[in-house]
């Protein structure tokens, strides 16, 4: 009896003790925010919004209640003025973009409510420093500077078929082949690589009559830079770009993993699948200004950190910390080149 007289009288004292606590959430002050990217031969633009508050409903990058449509957004060539940009509602990518594969994978706000040069004649150069100046009457002023990079100098390329077998734990087959491309990487500045494709292929089926249909196809393929598995035992590639850390300034192999046509599946699936032939692979190499690669990196991480299973399609990702360049505001301004590789099988 004793003793739960004296556990009632802890309880009562520890009840006692707890305080409520007021912290006070630090205000956001905002501030502009842009983002974009310069491609050699591409157009000069910037996405400008104002930066927020964990506590502000902003459902994503796109939300118009964070759309900056009425600053003044000067451009700058090796400190030059050139003019004032344009905001345009809509339509970029359709005259602009088109016919580059793999562009879209690095911002997803090209479509519409961008800031634009309006003389598409002026194109930007490998070499070429851009400064772009963002004045807005509340949210103060912005600037950014970046140097468009050269385009990757390209030494081979040499395929490797069934270079990797792996095994998922229930069963489930991938052959990968290797895409080598020997590089020689620019040894006056830190770069990334990055790797994107299509594939061309004629597929044969049995028409049930006793005959023959041949079909052609073009699609997208993922040319993975790394293999991993996850928690649950399937195997997979991602497209994180490549730090030329190890070799800057050398010659180097790029290691593209592709999974191609009838590679793929457990065992006793593979044997009915339709006869392929691959024609080519037409890839592009990609190399990519070093605060611009180590966003996608960023970007890579955040989408291996969602959680899996129905709960991932419900919460949000791990937030990662991003990097920035820009005086005054939030945001990143960065560039890349590519060169075209054409392998035919």
């Amino acid at each position: 009896m004793k003793n739960i007289v004296f556990l009632l009288l802890g309880l009562l004292m520890l009840v006692s003790c707890q305080t409520d606590l007021d912290i006070p959430f630090p205000e956001h002050q905002p501030k502009l925010t842009l983002n974009g990217y310069l491609v050699e031969n591409g157009p000069l633009f910037l996405y400008v919004t104002r930066s927020f508050s964990a506590l502000e409903d902003v459902g994503s990058v796109n939300d118009t209640s964070i759309l900056i449509k009425d600053a003044t957004a000067e451009v700058f060539r090796n400190g030059e003025r050139l003019g004032e940009l344009e905001f345009i509602p809509s339509g970029l990518d359709t005259f602009l973009f088109q016919g580059q594969f793999g562009v879209d994978t690095f911002f997803n706000f090209i479509n519409n409510n961008v800031y634009v040069y309006p003389d598409t004649t002026v194109k930007p150069k490998a070499g070429d420093e851009f400064e772009f100046k963002v004045n807005h009457p509340t949210y103060g002023t912005a600037t950014v500077k970046t140097t468009v990079v050269p385009k990757p100098e390209i030494l081979g390329v040499e395929l490797v078929t069934d270079s990797i077998v792996t095994t998922d734990f229930d069963g489930y087959q991938d052959s990968w082949s290797a895409l080598k491309i020997r590089v020689q990487d620019p040894g006056d500045i830190s770069n990334f690589y990055g790797l994107k494709g299509f594939i061309y292929t004629v597929e044969e089926y049995e028409d049930g009559l006793g005959g023959v249909i041949k079909d052609s196809f073009n699609y997208p393929i993922l040319i993975s830079t790394e293999i991993v598995r996850d928690g649950g035992g399937t195997i997979f590639g991602n497209s994180r770009p490549l730090a030329d850390t190890d070799f800057n300034g050398q010659e180097a192999v790029l290691y593209g993993w592709v999974r191609l046509p009838g590679c793929c599946g457990y065992p006793t699936d593979i044997l009915n699948r339709p006869q392929t032939e691959v024609l080519k692979i037409d890839a592009e190499a990609l190399l990519i200004d070093e605060d611009f690669g180590v966003y996608q990196d960023k970007r890579q991480l955040q989408s291996e950190s969602r959680t899996e299973g129905i709960e991932g399609a419900i919460l949000p990702r791990e937030p990662v910390s991003v990097v920035g360049n820009v005086e005054g505001g939030y945001g990143l301004v960065g560039s890349f080149n590519f060169r075209r590789i054409t392998y035919d099988f």
